[in-house]
This record gives C-alpha cells, structure tokens and sequence, in this order.
C-alpha cells in the first residue's frame, strides 16, 4: 500500500496487506551495517513528526547500595520474591553497576541486576539509543506513588539521570505522568504541585533536549479514560490546567487512552455483544467485550437460537480485570412458551469467580437468558457466555474443548442484551483536550489475526477522526508480554510469555503495518520493563536457572533495539518524503 497523508473516511481500508509479504528481506535489513551503525548526531527536540520514542519506567533500584530507600523495588533478589518475566544483559556494564543477587548462573557465578538509580547505568541505555538511531524516550511518572518520599526521591534521582543521558547522547525526552492509581484529590494535592515543581526549580522544559511539538513543552498523562480512581471530571480538572494555566499550562498534551477510546464518542453498538458469545474469551479482552449502562440491576443478556438446542454446561466469563469485578448473583434461564424458566442449578449467589463454569440437567430450548441481579457495580459486563452440551459435564470442559468453536454452541446463537454502555460526555470532554491520541494496544492482540482486525477496524476511524478535531495519532507497538512472576507474587497464575515475541517478528508485523499508514511518530512499549516483558533493550539469552523466564530465543540480546532502530530510519525517510511530495504539511 502507498502512504498516505491521510485514510479516507468514507472508503473502507485494509491496512494489513502488507504484514502478508514475507518478512526476511525485513529482517535481513534490520540486522545489516547501516541499521547498526546508528545515529551519531543529536535529533531534532523541536518536533515529534519522524520520532521512535519509547516509554521508560526507570524503576529498578536494588540492595540500598544504590542509594535508594526501597530495596529491590519492580526487581527482587531471590527466587521466593521476584517479579521480572525476562533479565537484562549487564555484560557491558562496569562492577559498579552490577549488583549481586541470590540467583546464580549455570557456572555457580552470581547473576548480577542493575539499578536505575545509577547514573552510569541510566546514561548507558541512551548511549545504546544512539547507537540504533532510537529518538528518545518519555519518562513515566507514577502519580499514586507521589504519597511515599523514599519513591519521590527514587523518581528525582532518575529524572536527573534521563536528563544527563539525553543531553550526552543527544535524544530527546519528555515527562509522562501516569494517572491510573490518582484519585480526585490526588490532582490538586500531589500532581499539580509536582508539575509546578518541574517548571520552577527543576525547570525541566528548558533543558536542550526536552522534546516540543507545535512550539511547545511536549507532556503526556497516560491513564485519561480508563477505569481509574480519579473520575473522568478531575482528568479534565488536570488536562486543563496543563493546557491553560498562564504559567504552568500551554503543553502539548500526549495522552494515553483505552484502546478502544473512540466507543466513548457514540453508545457501544459496535462494541461488545457480537464479541460475547465468539469463543475467544482471553484474560486481556474485558475491557471490550459487552458492558451495561451504569444502572441498577437487574441486567441481562440473550442469546437465541435458529433451532432448540440441548445444553448442560455454562461458562461464563464476567467482570474485568481482578476478580472485583466479578458479577456476584445471576441464573441462566430458558423461555417456554413466553415465559422465562430459572434452572435452579445455575443459581450464583456471591459468585467471586471471573471465569464460572457450572453443570445442570439438559436443557433444550431456543432461548437462553443470563438474568444479572447483583454487581458490585451497577454496570455489567460478559466477556464470554459459552453453552455446551458435554457426554461428561464439567469434567469434559478441559481446554481442548474451551478452543473449539463447534464444542460451543453458544457461536450459532444471536445476542441481545438489556443495555450497552454510552458515550459518557466528560470522558469526550478530555479525549477532546488532546493534542496528540496515543492508544493503549498493549495486550489488545497476541498475533496477525487479531492485530489485523485492529488495523482494519479500529485504526482508520482513529486516525480520521483525529484529523477531523485537528489531533495527532502516534500508534503504539509492543514486543509481547509476560507477567507470570510479578503476577505470581499476587496470587495468581498467568502464563509465561502470554504473547510470545517470536523472535522479534510481532514487534515487526506492528511496525509495519502503522508504516503504511498515516503515522509520522511512534511510541515503543517500553524501553526497559522487564516485569511485563516488553522492554526492548539488550536482555540475556542465557538467563539464570530455577526460576521461569524468557530468553533471547537463540538472538543477540540487542535484536529489538536493532529493530526498533530500522523501524526509526524508515519512518525518518517516510516524513522526508511526505515533505518532498505535499510540502509543508
């Protein structure tokens, strides 16, 4: 597909097309001497058009010698209390950047972690980012750690590390402060006041290498939309004084949105009962899936048949992240002759499990009804409503059967539901204060097939209607993700390398498919955070023994900074074109 200034609304466009061409001459490029030579000069801090920029978390310390007042904080030093799914490669680091853990190598060796609260360190990965040709990076900032003073001295002694590596190393950086654990009194108690901070004494914005857009400070808040603490009024309360204080506001605002974040403009008529009964129930889609109206229950949901169907099996899978949001009393239910038949063995009363899968005696009818009387908020919501009719019951719904669309007769049924969840005006009202929309993928899709539905049918409407309001879009791009160890240490289980990387060939497929779209920036999902899984500076191929961890899968452990660094030149090489072909634009 050519590039295009601009996806026409009214044309249908797949976007997808060329993740089918093969992908070696990609890689062969990606890994040849001038990909790896880098970038030797300082990038241009007066925009963000043409910019690969990652996040960082910059939130490792380790044994106090680092100077930190919180030990092994995002890292552990032993098995029993560990929370890294991947380990950094510190064979180029010096001995004072290494600090020792309980793990031990192959050869009996200690296996060493690094802290980011060491200035060598810090300024080291910008050296690698030159090296590839990456742009630099936005520093996050955890707003609902600001209560404890050990983090807020973490957090400025890291700040000052960035602002030493992007100034030697000539790339650019930008604040980003997440909101997602603030609560509405935590705006104007702990953010704001920071903010005033980083403007008066730390003045953050002047540095040479602080990143601007549209001749101004550029500062993203991640987490304006999503299911947080702080209600959608005190996101705009923020937004806009950092968009319209005389002093402290006139930013560029990067805000980081639910993936999703357009089904907030119009009621979700698109968005979740055709999703609830498609035999694709994952832990990471609930945000997605079908969620009522913010109103009293009762709530219910229907599905219908062609024909009667025979059932004894329910699965229900309910709720969101956590098993909070659990949906706590609902029955399913068959109509006969007009009426709606509770069957008494699917009665849930105080349910706690997100994914509830009950036994009850066959049942033949063509309408099924889940009939929801108590939340633990008023809204509902179903990622998966699945019927079957199994030889065995419940011991036969193992996980052969789970994947089967055919085992599932709940596929050949329609949906109706009571309610769906509509635009929510204030939710607008912070969209719109935007300058630049960056939408939060991460998890969103595990492979071709799934990103392929979020290319064709999510990222055009995105990119028009940020066009429409005068908006930028910068796509996000990840190189898989795993949580088993950090979610471990919480008492759950999760699966080790829950997207798989593949040898760097899903960050590939992403970054190609938003090159042959209107994007002219790109944000990486993350620089360095290993306890998802989704940094892509050097990790080791030869991790440790005894505790679960992804390697390098045979790569050199710098494979995704390389890739990132090809994915930079090319989308330089792309703007310079746009230029050459529409002048200024």
């Amino acid at each position: 597909m050519k590039n295009r200034r601009y996806l026409p609304a009214e044309t249908p466009v797949s976007l997808f097309p060329t993740l089918l061409f093969p992908v070696l001459p990609f890689i062969l490029s990606c890994i040849s001497s001038a990909c790896v030579a880098g970038e030797t000069g300082r990038v241009d801090p007066s925009t963000m058009h043409g910019k690969m920029l990652c996040g960082y978390q910059g939130w490792f310390t380790t044994d106090g010698s680092d100077g930190a007042r919180i030990q092994w904080m995002h890292q552990g030093n032993s098995p029993e209390k560990f929370g890294l799914d991947i380990w950094p490669d510190t064979s180029e680091l010096d001995d004072d950047e290494k600090y020792e853990t309980e793990f031990r190598h192959a050869d009996g060796s200690p296996a060493c972690l690094f802290s980011s609260m060491n200035e060598k360190t810090v300024v080291r990965h910008f050296q690698w980012m030159r090296e590839n040709g990456i742009d630099g990076v936005f520093l996050q900032h955890f707003t609902s750690a600001m209560k404890d003073p050990r983090v807020i001295e973490i957090r400025e002694k890291v700040i000052a590390n960035v602002r030493k590596g992007a100034e030697r190393y000539g790339r650019c950086w930008a604040l980003m402060y997440d909101i997602s654990g603030m609560g509405d009194d935590d705006v104007e108690k702990y953010m704001i006041p920071h903010w005033k901070q980083m403007i008066d004494e730390k003045k953050i914005t002047r540095d040479a290498m602080y990143l601007h857009h549209g001749g101004k400070p550029v500062l993203g808040v991640w987490g304006v939309g999503f299911q947080n603490k702080a209600t959608p009024d005190a996101c705009n309360r923020l937004l806009d004084f950092l968009k319209n204080d005389p002093k402290y506001g006139g930013n560029t605002l990067v805000v980081g949105v639910p993936v999703l974040w357009r089904q907030d403009q119009t009621p979700r008529a698109d968005h979740l009962p055709a999703f609830m009964n498609d035999n694709r129930a994952e832990i990471r889609d609930g945000r997605y899936r079908w969620r009522s109206h913010d109103a009293e229950p009762p709530h219910w949901a229907t599905l219908t048949f062609p024909e009667p169907v025979a059932v004894n099996v329910m699965r229900v899978v309910a709720g969101d992240f956590g098993n909070e949001d659990a949906m706590r009393d609902f029955v399913l239910q068959y109509e006969q002759q007009g009426t709606w038949i509770d069957i008494e063995e699917t009665r849930q009363i105080d349910n706690e499990e997100k994914d509830r899968r009950v036994a009850f005696p066959e049942t033949t009818a063509s309408k099924f009804r889940l009939w929801i009387t108590e939340t633990p908020k008023n809204e509902a919501g179903i990622w998966e409503w699945a019927l079957y009719r199994l030889e065995n019951g419940l011991a036969s719904l193992d996980d052969t059967v789970l994947r089967n669309p055919e085992k599932n007769l709940s596929t050949r049924a329609s949906v109706e539901v009571s309610s769906i969840a509509g635009a929510d005006p204030v939710k607008i009202a912070a969209f719109e204060k935007s300058d630049v929309i960056l939408p939060w993928v991460v998890g969103f899709y595990s492979g071709p097939d799934r990103l392929e539905k979020y290319m064709n049918d999510v990222v055009p409407g995105d990119i028009v209607l940020c066009r429409e309001r005068g908006q930028e879009f910068i796509p996000v791009v990840f190189p898989g993700f795993s949580w088993h160890n950090l979610m471990k240490g919480r008492g759950r289980e999760e699966k080790l390398g829950a997207i798989p990387r593949r040898k760097g060939d899903f960050l590939i497929e992403q970054i190609r498919a938003h090159l042959a779209t209107d994007a002219r920036m790109m944000y990486v999902a993350m620089f360095d955070e290993m306890d998802e899984a989704t940094c892509i500076f050097k990790t080791t191929d030869n991790p440790p023994p005894g505790t679960p961890l992804l390697d390098m899968e045979g790569e050199p452990s710098d494979r995704y900074l390389k890739i990132v660094g090809y994915a930079s030149k090319a989308l330089k090489r792309k703007e310079a074109k746009l230029k050459t072909e529409n002048g200024r634009r």
